[in-house]
């Protein structure tokens, strides 16, 4: 059981992990917007939306093409 936990843990750490150098990489702008509440939030969503996107792709990955089938 604490294995499980354990495996869980990993793959979410490094879904985030994957969705923060994604962030990184394509989405890192220099304030589009006038106000600072607009940049604020927008970077956020898009911060969340790559952390998320990350995670699901790990847990696919992981999950489908593994060769160590967990049942």
């Amino acid at each position: 059981m604490k294995n499980k936990k354990l495996i869980e843990f990993g793959k979410s750490f490094f879904g985030a992990f994957l969705g923060i150098m994604l962030y990184e990489i394509y989405f890192d702008f220099d304030d589009p917007f006038d106000e600072y509440w607009k940049n604020y939030i927008t970077e956020i969503t898009l911060m969340v939306g790559c952390i998320l996107i990350g995670i699901l792709v790990i847990r696919f990955l992981v999950n489908k093409l593994s060769l160590f089938q967990l049942k």
